[in-house]
């Protein structure tokens, strides 16, 4: 097998299905990748993002110039705007030089600038005021600023620590305003709309972009299960393939002690049986690896379908079945293991259920799969489900008071050189 390396690109898709061969961490990991890069933030998306946080830092700009006074202190406003820009330029600086994101300093950095400005512009007005000007308002605008800086982190970091951003900033916002009511009580509706303006596109994408990771959390998913479809029936799984890795790594230890041993030398007992232990756990994972069938590999490696659907093929009938079955088969698991439960209940009893089975005892030409779901009523099955279980094949509906159970006949592809009766 070669190794040579390729300067070809990769797909998100290619870079999933490498990565699966290192195991479960390795893909836990490409997938938070995936929801952090979006193949997008360091190109179009994070660019637009620092546009509109640089909009909204115009913004809150010209609310500063509109509400100016000569009062000296106002310069401590001045100062805050100044790390509020300064704190955006560090925000784009990192994302270029990371691919699109920032590190968990540079997050805590935000954070902790846009409060300290937030509080300085505060201090500014609270200084104002007690100055005695009669041109002073109190009109707080580095919440704007501090917004903007978060909206420029939003592509660039997970949504949690956004979250945390959002939170400070209402929290001084908040804290602004109600300051702002025992000096001023007209600032109010002041504050109140220019914490809005910082904080409402914050929040708002947020949620755009938490509905766009779960979509592109299905589509992953959907994208790796699809991929077993015209592969043999049986094969690696992640869990597998991550022991054997770590069997490999154990055998290869053992050798170098092994080799390390000086010639002539006996192998120690404690060695030896070391070298039994590790035999018979790699002919039990290679055993056990074989038995996993191409629908099993694709529920335990979905994080949709690991916890929603439950397998029963005791004799591995579901290996039989021919590529264009496979995916009408997966299919109908995805759109009916989406599907709500009509009554509540604990998640382990509404979980889809598919048996595998021959259609007779010894019978090689023919399947029954039965799916299920516990709650579940014949109208609520999804339109799109039906054709589906007809191109399968021959089905019939067995509705009771609490699921509504569908069995499929299935006949099996005939072996290749198998004359037609």
């Amino acid at each position: 097998m070669s190794t040579a390396r390729t300067d070809a690109p990769r797909g998100p898709l290619s870079s999933h299905l490498e990565v699966t061969r290192a195991g479960p961490t390795a893909i836990g990991w490409q997938r938070a990748r995936f929801r952090l890069d979006r193949s997008l933030s360091a190109g179009y998306l994070g660019v637009g993002f620092v546009i509109l946080g640089s909009l909204l830092m115009v913004r809150g700009l010209a609310s500063l110039g509109w509400s100016w006074s000569d009062s000296p202190w106002r310069a401590l406003s001045i100062v805050s705007w100044a790390i509020l820009a300064v704190v955006l330029v560090v925000v784009v600086v990192s994302s270029r030089r990371r691919a699109g994101l920032v590190s968990p300093t540079v997050s805590v950095l935000v954070d902790t600038a846009g409060v300290a400005a937030v509080l300085l512009d505060l201090t500014a007005l609270l200084l104002d005021s007690a100055s005695g000007d009669s041109s002073a308002t109190f009109y707080p605008t580095a919440t704007v600023g501090f917004g903007a800086c978060l909206l420029a982190c939003l592509p660039a970091q997970p949504l949690s620590r956004s979250a945390l951003g959002g939170v400070l900033l209402v929290i001084v916002g908040a804290a602004g305003a109600a300051v702002g009511w025992f000096v001023e009580p007209l600032s109010v509706p002041v504050s109140v709309n220019n914490l809005v303006i910082g904080a409402a596109p914050v929040f708002a994408f947020m949620l755009m972009l938490s509905a766009t990771d779960a979509r592109l959390g299905v589509l992953i998913d959907q994208a790796v299960a699809d991929s077993l479809i015209p592969a043999p029936p049986t094969g690696h799984g992640v869990s597998a393939a991550s022991h054997l890795r770590t069997l490999d790594d154990e055998a290869e230890r053992l050798l170098d002690r092994v080799a390390s041993t000086p010639t002539g030398t006996e192998i120690d007992p404690a060695t030896a049986a070391l070298a039994g232990e590790l035999g018979d756990e790699l002919r039990a994972a290679l055993r056990a690896d074989h038995e996993l069938s191409w629908l099993q590999i694709a529920i335990s490696e979905s994080e949709r379908l690991s916890g929603a659907v439950v397998l029963d093929d005791e004799t591995g009938a579901v290996k039989r079945l021919a590529p264009d079955q496979r995916s009408t088969l997966l299919a109908l698991v995805w759109l009916l293991s989406a599907l709500r439960s009509a009554a509540p209940s604990p998640a382990s009893s509404t979980a889809l259920g598919v048996r595998v089975e021959p259609a007779a005892p010894d019978d090689d030409t023919a399947l029954i799969i039965t799916l299920w779901r516990p709650g579940t009523r014949a109208h609520s099955v999804d339109n799109a489900a039906w054709p589906l279980f007809t191109r399968l094949g021959r089905y019939t509906i067995d509705v009771s008071a609490d699921r509504v159970a569908v069995a499929v006949h299935v006949l099996l592809p005939r072996p290749a050189g198998t004359a037609a009766a």
